[in-house]
């Protein structure tokens, strides 16, 4: 973690004494419950105030050999105490907005917030389940906003999965970019309170899992006490503090590459639920997975370590690259970093994509290759790779040179269809559906991702028992571009 500076909010700190925590490059801490600068316990706290902060704080930055090694430990830390735990109001949620815009101002890269937010203490309003739309409560429209600005959210996804009255994620954990963490056993199994997705606007929730049972920590008011506990709580500050890995490794990502790497990583990431998300973070496949920094228009720069058991022999990294998936070039990698090796894609491939592969031998002196089938992909206007599959090149170009909205299929149509549209850069989009009078029945927003993208609708979603057959219309709205199309419902 070092070079990183992450921000973390809780119910308090009580780490200048204990023996794993005194040495954390805390910079900066403030306490908007009292508005001061200490976030210990202090009089007037609840007794055992900070017992959550300092445990969750110390899974990241604990430093203790022989028994505590958090997860990012030399990175530098901003510390607020925003939540009051003697009650649970809307105060706290402006607490945790206004320590975001803090901490921005601070220049965090990762926040990490062991918080939820769903009901509360009358006479204050609490949130239901459609409020868990990404855009609806105070702390979520605060973590968008510190995202917008660069700053990497991590949160836990919640502990209520054993609660039948809710069992959702809760905010800010339903943010559109705020990385949600769920939380598994030793085994990778889920907890069975690990709130669960999606997101009421039909969003994969939690974004990515950890260890959440049994995770050992620093205990506040004693210079050398531990424990162990449980809860997405414990989760959260294990994936921030990965985050933190990934970033001092390659200080070049920005949070929207960084939070690509992150589901990436996951252990389920072809294939994501609304359980564990895109599964168990690796911190280590997200290291050992290609990432590009744009030096400029016509210099970019692949970027990937090489991280082995057994070790890996110098000298014997090698990319192969190709404008299609056959016919390779070859060139050998000199260490750019610690395991880390960098290749500046040819001007001659731009515009247009690169396709390419690594081989190189372990300590055992076995060749390896990466990734061990099918092909890395690059495509410029993007800044992430992904992979495909070998022998199946693209046709089409990946990013397309104009926003299109295509026509509904099928149509006419009965129990769904789908609405499909390219988009020439990540922005937000809004889908509403009218009828013939022009009443909006339906509306649904996201945040587009760059290539094809699409809707699909179906009888939950539009309500089928409450419209008629009929002509509809359906408008797709970004900043910039807004289009609309008719289609037929025939029940």
């Amino acid at each position: 973690g070092k070079g990183v500076r992450i921000g973390v909010l809780d119910s308090g700190f009580d780490w200048k004494n204990h023996e794993a925590l005194k040495n954390s490059k805390v910079i900066a801490e403030y306490d908007f419950v009292f508005g001061d600068s200490i976030t210990a316990n202090q009089n007037g706290d609840t007794p055992g105030q900070d017992n959550h902060g300092t445990y969750c704080f110390s899974i990241i930055s604990g430093m203790m050999q022989g028994k505590l090694i958090g997860s990012a430990y030399e990175a530098e830390f901003v510390l607020a105490k925003t939540e009051d735990i003697g009650s649970e109001t809307h105060t706290e949620e402006d607490n945790y907005a206004a320590a975001l815009e803090w901490m921005e101002n601070l220049g965090v890269d990762i926040t990490s917030s062991s918080l939820g937010y769903s009901e509360f203490d009358s006479p204050d309003f609490s949130y239901t389940y459609e409020n868990m739309d990404g855009k609806t409560t105070i702390v979520t429209i605060a973590a968008e906003f510190a995202f917008e600005r660069g700053v990497l959210t991590v949160t836990s996804a919640g502990n209520e999965g054993n609660n039948s009255s809710w069992f959702y994620i809760t905010a800010p954990a339903d943010g559109i970019n705020t990385i949600a963490v769920g939380a598994v056993n030793s085994k990778g199994e889920l907890a069975s309170f690990s709130s669960r997705g999606p997101t009421y606007d039909g969003r994969i929730k939690p974004d990515i899992s950890t260890q959440g049972i049994g995770v050992y920590g620093a205990a506040s008011g004693s210079i050398s006490g531990y424990s162990n506990s449980s809860g997405t709580s414990a989760a959260c500050p294990i994936a921030s503090g990965s985050a933190g890995l990934i970033l001092s490794a390659f200080p070049h990502l920005t949070n929207v590459q960084l939070r690509n790497l992150i589901h990436q990583s996951g252990d389920s990431s072809f294939a994501p639920n609304n359980r564990k998300g895109y599964g168990i973070l690796k911190a280590d496949k997200a290291l050992n997975f290609p990432n590009i920094e744009k030096i400029s228009e016509s210099e970019i720069v692949l970027h990937k370590a090489f991280i082995d058991e057994t070790g890996i022999t110098q000298n014997s990294i090698n990319i192969f690259y190709s404008e299609t998936d056959s016919n390779f070039d070859q060139t050998n990698l000199s260490s750019s970093a610690e395991f880390s090796y960098k290749f500046t894609i040819p001007q001659s491939f731009n515009p247009g994509k690169i396709y390419f592969y690594y081989t190189y031998n372990n300590a055992t002196g076995e060749t390896k290759r990466s990734p061990q089938t099918g092909l890395f992909k690059y495509s410029y206007g993007n800044l992430n790779v992904e992979i495909i599959e070998s022998g199946l090149v693209d046709v089409d170009p990946v990013i397309p040179t104009a926003f299109e909205l295509k026509q509904n299929y099928p149509n006419p149509f009965n129990a769904s269809t789908k609405i499909e549209y390219d988009a020439v850069k990540i922005e937000p989009v809004e889908l509403s559906i009218y009828d013939v009078m022009g009443k909006r029945i339906y509306k649904e927003e996201r945040i587009s991702k760059l290539g094809k993208n699409e809707f699909l609708l179906n009888g939950n979603k539009l309500n089928w028992n409450a419209i008629s057959s009929g002509v509809y219309y359906y408008v797709l709205k970004t900043p910039t571009v807004k289009d609309a199309k008719k289609m037929v419902l025939l029940k």
